[in-house]
């Protein structure tokens, strides 16, 4: 009784606790019964019964028997058996009373219904009736406590609520396998016998029974208080990016500043955000409550509430921060400025210029003032905001301000002194300058006289070093006069005087001129013909030399000229004159003799000419040249000079280009993630390396290069190789960019390992010589290494080789697959490098089939189905499938079995939907069945009924016919107003395009009173119909007048069908006939008139293949003879679009490949040669072209090409008609009205309104109203129709017009 009194958990919580708190006292309970039940039971149970029976003895209850059976009969034996059993009954019941119990108080605490609307509003109704009504119990607190706390910048749980499910579940556990091990009495009592195991009470079990089904009761209780725990956490969402901002960047944000320095945010901006802060931080005090009850969780949010309130707050206090920092830096600006007025009016002045300059300043110190007490009052301003929220700021800061507003009286009083001063120093700074003008009167009329005496005083050469000096000294003495001229004016003008004419003291200058001219050149050319004679003949600089004396003759000319008359002075002037003239035939040889080309060869082979012994050294001056009387060997010698000027041109050019290339560093940069590297940047490199090359070439041709002819052949032999290993490595990096990635694949490597192998071999090279270039990228030198050359020529070739190998390759998996020729190489490549991922084919699929999107796969990789791209599905089922559809063998192979799965799958569908037609009524049979296959089976139906009623009625009949037809399209119009699917919808949108053309089919029948089958106006259409019924999944055929065709099978998906015009009938009728004579088709008209999208229609009609290819003169006959070998390999429809932008010479190659192609149709080949190659060719395939005559760029198609084409004209559409079909198949009940009002209504805009780029009323701007009118009618099915076309009219087109267009449209 004590044991089943007793508990294994604890469940007896007057208050909620923590995780740890809850595990120590179940830990407590646990460890207390355990203890009981292995330590104290146990023994006491054993000693009752070998007291009771110590005494008997041997018999049936012989506690000492040793025999086992013996023992196993005796009484004793039942005994001990029957206490087992009711310890094992009392462990059970025990077990099972408290797991229960536990269970049940995990389940009541969690039985409530948790509703989180907010952080702050959440409500708890508890779903036991227990806490509910009058005589409600009071409900428990909740269990567990829980923390939501700040961490890593986000807001998490302080433990994950997983650990208090863990920690509940284990307590179970733990209570569970407390119970599995308590061992049986029998062995401690019966101690005689041989025990080989410890045999153990047999009490719950871990797998069945009461534990795993009260395991399962609390883990869905704990599940259920799982949900209001996330909810509750999701509250804080709008917390969480604050939690996460930078405070510091954000603060800094708001003192960001423009490129002029004014801040971005005023202080007004800051005040407003401050506000802010503060009044969010008192929002989350408020809003976030310090507890919320959740049921089985009390969850305590105080500290994030806490920590979101100090960091708004913080973010304010840094955003007063910023503006104490701004009133502070313009305080200091303010004082810095008032110190530099201040200092500016209290500097003494110095002279008149700098009283004038203070007194104009003192006139503007009263504008910068008041700009200063503007700038106050602002500081004033942003102090006061920081007053507003009680900042505290040091005592420097106040006593600053009030400082700065002190300033202006302060300057305004010192400005009035200083105009005093000023007047004051004005009276005496004009006495001092009255003086001074007397003083400089008598200076002129010196310097007059020295002027005036010059020309008497100074009369020989032998004195003109001296004579020299005077002039400067008399320059100087004017130049000096001028100054103070200009000085003594500028002050006149101050002073308000008369301004005083010195006009004397330029004439001073000008009669001085001529003195000064003839005595400075006659100095400065006899010391530099003193100079020139003496110093070595290596220092000369003839250059300079030859300027010299240059300016010295032209002066001393004017000198001659001045002086002619006057005595002594002119025989000067002509003295020096003379000297000059001597001289001057002697500069064409020093000219060419200090040429810098001249070398040892040179001066020789001078020696030899002149028969003079010239040594050029430190001793050898111009007075020893002039000595040798060159001037007899004059021409000679300058011809000879002559070819070593042209000789260091080509040195120096030589020498120029070598230091180019010393600095030209290859830029050898990482190749993705190869490990290795390659060249970027090349092309300023191969400028240089071009210009160089002719600049060398041109050298090698010169006549004066014989001196460097070898090094010219050096250079220009290592200029060449570079250019040959740039150009042999550029093509190599190319090839091999191309390469890797696809020789990186191990598909790839596995099916091509000839080529892998050649590849790798040249990626060793690469990998080497690219590494080397790296670690020495320096041009020359990497260029002159041994066998590079080589090494890339090999690699060309080698990759070559490659690249012939690899289209060798995509060749044959093409021919396996022909619709791989729709594909790139690097497509089809990208599929060959993941072959053991049969999944990695699937983005290619919408340009190998015209409408499989997706292909299902199971886990095996069986292939189940096909998605198109509007997500209907198809399963891979028919008649005679054998074997499940799996990617084995080469994908070439296995994309083979799913494109022949599509097409009998596609045959099974439209034979069984025509054989369920007649089974179920047609609103019901349109739901049951693919897009695709509703199409072909209703133009059966519609074929053979219509058959029927002109075979067995005639007219009457097919006027019958033609009543129940109306009804029909008329149920399937309210069908689409009503509930669909997405997918049904679009099925029946197209159905109804083709539905209204048969109507109208049947209705212009019956006005011309067809009564036939045979009549061309019923053969003329293009019918449907099954081969032969009693076969299974018999073939379609497609019939129109005497061409018939077989029904392609290929999938198209669920999408829209184009209207059927008169016009699509005359084109349907030229392409089929055309088909019909094995010729292509070709319609043309202007853009926007369908001659695409009408062939891709009629391929729709056929279930077809139809790749449509946009042309551009860029095109040539190889790109063109790739697909044209997939049109005639796998028999799909070709329609190139905008045909004559191909070039003519193309379009003549283009012409004999079309040939080619229909001449093996006609001869009813199954395989044909196309460009060298054997390929196989479907009869079935076409090629189409689509023209746009007379635009620019357009080509006339030669006639070799014309005759293999049936064109057909094309002309502007009939938008009511395609209007008014559209509409019905949206569920319009009046479409014709409204079709009729579109249509005017776009007319008159376009005739009424402006004309604009973007306006737009063609057949796409017809779409855009139609498609918003179907949209319209699907939410509002019972409108009126006339509002909703209105209404789409505007929608579509108000937003795109102009204001001044608006109202005339309105």
């Amino acid at each position: 009784l004590k044991v089943q009194s007793m508990s294994l958990v604890n469940t007896a919580f007057q208050k909620s606790v923590r995780l740890e708190e809850f595990e120590t006292a179940q830990q407590q309970a646990l460890a207390a019964t355990s203890s009981h039940l292995k330590e104290a039971w146990l023994p006491s149970l054993k000693s009752g019964i070998r007291s009771n029976l110590k005494d008997i003895g041997k018999g049936w209850f012989n506690l000492q028997e040793k025999d086992e059976r013996v023992y196993a009969v005796s009484k004793l034996a039942r005994l001990l058996n029957k206490v087992k059993l009711m310890m094992q009954d009392s462990v059970v019941y025990l077990a099972e009373d408290s797991l229960s119990a536990y269970a049940s108080f995990i389940d009541a605490r969690t039985a409530f219904d948790v509703d989180v609307r907010s952080v702050n509003e959440v409500r708890v109704v508890p779903l036991s009736d227990a806490y509910l009504g009058p005589h409600a119990e009071a409900r428990p607190p909740p269990l567990f406590m829980l923390d939501v706390v700040v961490k890593d910048k986000d807001i998490v749980w302080r433990q994950q609520p997983s650990a208090f499910v863990d920690m509940v579940l284990s307590a179970f556990r733990r209570a569970v396998e407390a119970v599995l091990d308590i061992p049986q009495l029998e062995k401690f009592v019966m101690e005689g016998l041989f025990w080989s195991h410890t045999p153990m009470l047999v009490t719950v079990s871990k797998y069945e029974g009461v534990p795993p089904a009260k395991e399962a009761q609390i883990a869905a209780a704990l599940a259920r208080a799982q949900p209001p725990l996330d909810a509750y956490l999701a509250t804080f969402d709008r917390y969480r990016p604050f939690v996460a901002l930078e405070l510091p960047a954000s603060i800094a944000s708001w003192d960001k500043r423009s490129e002029e320095g004014v801040p971005e945010h005023s202080v007004a901006d800051i005040k407003a955000e401050v506000k802010r802060q503060y009044a969010a931080a008192d929002d989350v005090e408020n809003t976030v409550p310090a507890e919320t009850d959740l049921g089985l969780f009390i969850v305590s949010a105080s500290s994030v509430s806490q920590f979101i309130a100090e960091k708004h707050r913080e973010f304010a206090s840094g955003l007063l921060d910023l503006v104490a920092g701004r009133v502070r830096g313009t305080v200091t600006e303010l004082h810095d400025a008032f110190n530099k007025i201040f200092g500016a009016v209290t500097r003494k002045p110095r002279n008149i210029e700098e009283v004038s300059e203070l007194e104009d300043y003192m006139l503007k110190v009263p504008d910068e003032l008041e700009a200063l007490r503007t700038q106050i009052e602002t500081a004033q301003k942003d102090h006061a905001v920081l007053e507003e929220f009680a900042t505290a700021l040091p005592d420097s800061d106040f006593r600053f301000m009030w400082a700065a507003i002190a300033w202006p009286k302060k300057i305004e009083e010192r400005v009035g002194e200083v105009r005093a001063e000023c007047d004051e120093l004005r009276q005496t700074f004009q006495n001092a300058m009255m003086s001074d003008q007397d003083g400089f009167h008598k200076e002129l009329d010196q310097l007059d006289k020295l002027v005036n005496s010059f020309g008497t005083r100074h009369t020989s050469l032998e004195k003109v070093r001296e004579v020299a000096l005077e002039v400067q000294r008399l320059q100087e003495q004017v130049k000096a006069c001028e100054g103070k001229k200009a000085q003594f004016n500028s002050r006149e003008a101050i002073f308000g005087r008369p301004i005083t004419d010195y006009s004397h003291l330029a004439k001073i200058s000008k009669n001085f001129e001529p003195y000064a001219t003839l005595w400075l050149n006659a100095s400065a050319w006899l010391a530099w013909h003193q100079e020139w004679l003496t110093c070595p003949f290596t220092r000369l600089d003839p250059e300079r030399m030859r300027k010299d004396l240059e300016g010295a003759q032209k002066a001393i000319a004017k000198s001659v000229k001045h002086f002619q008359d006057t005595p002594h002075l002119g025989d000067v002037a002509r003295t020096i004159r003379d000297q000059l003239a001597d001289f001057m035939p002697h500069m064409p040889l020093v000219e060419a003799l200090r040429n810098p080309g001249m070398r040892e060869r040179h001066w020789e082979k001078i020696n030899e000419v002149t028969g003079k012994k010239i040594e050029v050294d430190e001793h050898f001056t111009l007075t020893k040249m002039l000595g040798l009387e060159l001037e007899e060997h004059e021409e000679a010698v300058v011809k000879e000079c002559d070819v070593a000027g042209k000789e260091y041109q080509i040195e120096q050019t030589l020498d120029n280009m070598e230091a180019a290339w010393a600095d030209v560093d290859l830029e050898i940069v990482s190749y993705r993630e190869t490990g290795t590297y390659v060249m970027r940047g090349f092309d300023e490199i191969q400028q240089q390396l071009d210009d160089h090359i002719v600049m060398t070439q041109t050298m090698a041709f010169s006549p004066y290069k014989a001196a460097h002819a070898q090094r010219i052949e050096e250079w220009e032999t290592k200029l060449k190789n570079m250019s040959d290993i740039f150009e042999e490595w550029i093509k190599v990096q190319r090839s091999w960019m191309y390469l890797e990635p696809i020789f990186s694949s191990d598909d790839i490597m596995r099916q091509l390992p000839a080529e892998g192998k050649r590849f790798e071999k040249v990626d060793v090279k690469w990998r080497r010589a690219l590494g080397e270039a790296h670690d020495r990228p320096h041009a020359i030198t990497f260029c002159a290494k041994r066998d590079l050359l080589d090494t890339f020529r090999e690699g060309n070739v080698l990759l070559d080789q490659v690249q012939k190998g690899l289209s060798d390759y995509l060749e044959t998996k093409r021919q396996g697959f022909s619709r791989f020729y729709f594909l790139s190489n690097d497509e089809l490549l990208e599929i060959l490098s993941q072959t053991k991922d049969p999944r990695a084919v699937q983005p290619h699929l919408p340009k190998c089939f015209e409408n499989i999107n997706i292909i299902e796969f199971k886990e095996d990789l069986e292939m189940v189905g096909m998605y198109s791209g509007e997500k209907e599905y198809i399963p891979f089922e028919y008649s005679d499938k054998k074997e499940p559809l799996y990617p084995t063998g080469n994908v070439e192979d296995w994309m083979t079995n799913v494109e022949r799965t599509m097409k009998a799958t596609i045959r099974h569908q439209v034979y069984a939907a025509a054989v369920d037609y007649k089974s179920r009524p047609r609103t019901e049979w349109v739901k049951q069945w693919p897009g695709q296959i509703i199409l072909a089976g209703a133009g059966i139906y519609w074929s053979d009924e219509t058959t029927a009623a002109l075979r067995d009625g005639g007219l009457a009949g097919l006027t019958q016919y033609a009543k129940k037809y109306h009804d029909a399209l008329m149920d399937l119009t309210a069908l689409v107003r009503g509930e669909l699917t997405k997918l049904q919808r679009m099925s029946l949108g197209a159905l109804i395009t083709l539905d209204v053309h048969a109507r109208d089919v049947l209705d212009s029948m019956v006005e011309q009173k067809v009564s036939s089958e045979h009549d061309f106006k019923w053969i003329s259409q293009l019918r449907y119909a099954i081969d032969d019924w009693d076969v299974q999944d018999s073939k379609t055929l497609v019939i129109q007048v005497d061409s018939q065709f077989d029904y392609g099978n290929e999938y198209l998906g669920n999408t829209m069908r184009l209207v059927v015009t008169p016009l699509t009938d005359r084109i349907y009728l030229t392409l089929t006939g055309a088909l019909s004579m094995t010729l292509g088709g070709a319609p043309a008209g202007p853009a926007g008139t369908g001659k695409t999208e009408t062939t891709k229609d009629l391929a729709k009609a056929l279930a077809k293949q139809c790749v449509v290819f946009n042309c551009s003169d860029g095109l040539d006959y190889l790109a063109m003879a790739k697909f044209f070998k997939g049109v005639a390999a796998s028999g799909a429809w070709a329609c190139f679009d905008e045909f004559n932008r191909i070039q003519l010479e193309v379009l003549s190659v283009v012409a004999q490949q079309v040939l080619s192609i229909q001449q093996a149709q006609n001869e009813g080949k199954r395989q044909f040669m196309f460009s060298g190659t054997n390929l196989p060719i479907k009869p079935n395939c076409g090629v189409f072209i689509t023209m746009n005559p007379g635009y620019a760029g357009r080509a006339e198609l030669p006639d070799n090409l014309k005759a293999l084409f049936r064109t057909c004209a094309m002309m502007v559409p009939s938008y009511a008609m395609i209007s008014e079909i559209s509409l019905y198949s949206y569920g319009f009940n009046d479409p014709r009205t409204c079709a009729n009002k579109l249509v005017g209504c776009l007319r008159l805009a376009s005739e009424q309104l402006s004309s604009q780029d973007h306006y737009d009323y063609g057949m796409r701007a017809v779409m855009a109203v139609l498609r918003a009118a179907g949209n319209l009618k699907r939410q509002f099915p019972d409108e009126d129709e006339n509002i909703l076309m209105l209404r789409s009219i505007i929608d579509v087109n108000l937003p795109k017009f102009l204001s001044h267009d608006i109202p005339l449209f309105e």
